[in-house]
């Protein structure tokens, strides 16, 4: 009786392990924002949600900005060039998760662009990831912000 149990276990944990390999695209539900500033106490209380991935020039990839607070308007600006942003200025909604709201834009980059987001919402504003190009390899990323220590 022993053997059958422990085959079933061994089987159940390779399943579970290969299920486990690349973790789905947090794009594909916006609820990610995965670089919050958490520096300070309670931190900014905003961030971004994007993928650090290589991004192929011309392509629009979603960046998400997450807010605390109520309602209004956001813009996530590029300061710099060859970085087109859309929409130009996105409402905040009522429904947040995890007390952020989410507001999701879609940000393309030309090659040799040089740029940096930030964003401006209610008279506020804070600085972003900064946009890197790699003209070789035809790719753009966006850099780590806020979940990382700041010298």
């Amino acid at each position: 009786m022993r053997q059958p149990i422990a085959v079933a276990l061994v089987a159940a944990v390779a399943l579970v392990a290969g299920c486990s390999g690349e973790p789905p695209d947090p794009y594909d539900d916006t609820a990610d924002c995965n670089h919050l500033y958490t520096r300070g106490d309670p931190g900014l209380g905003a961030g971004y949600g994007y993928s650090e991935e290589p991004h192929p020039f011309g392509t629009p990839v979603p960046v998400v900005v997450c807010l605390g607070g109520r309602g209004g308007t956001v813009q996530l600006l590029a300061e710099g060039t060859g970085v087109t942003v859309t929409p130009e200025v996105g409402s905040v909604p009522e429904e947040t998760l995890n007390g952020l709201h989410q507001i999701v834009f879609e940000v393309t980059v030309e090659q040799g662009a040089s740029a940096a987001l930030a964003v401006e919402s209610v008279g506020v504003s804070y600085g972003g990831p900064a946009i890197t190009s790699d003209d070789e390899a035809g790719t753009w990323r966006l850099s780590g912000w806020g979940d990382r220590e700041f010298g």
